[in-house]
């Protein structure tokens, strides 16, 4: 299990405190000036047994967008798009 540094909360949290979603830590890793680290984690399922995910709006991962690459950003900003499918809805897990 992992622990969160969350700024909108302005605490650290345990993962799945509030989800039920799990994540169990594979591997920790540094960078080069021990400034950085990055959690390996397994995803786990929730207390419901609803699809394992991680991430607060549904997506398996927190990397579901994606930019294309070469393109010049038009008056609204970069055009993103979902690169993923949800794989449950926030609302049943979080409430509205």
């Amino acid at each position: 299990m992992i622990h969160y540094w969350s700024r909108s909360r302005g605490k650290l949290w345990l993962k799945s405190e509030s989800s039920g979603m799990t994540q169990k830590v594979v591997e920790l890793l540094t960078d080069c000036d021990q400034d950085v680290v990055q959690a390996r984690v397994e995803i786990g399922t929730s207390h419901d047994g609803s699809a394992a995910a991680s991430y607060h709006v549904g997506y398996r991962n927190c990397f579901y967008r994606a930019i294309p690459t070469g393109a010049a950003p038009s008056a609204e900003g970069l055009k993103m798009s979902a690169v993923q499918k949800p794989v449950y809805d926030p609302e049943k897990v979080y409430g509205k």
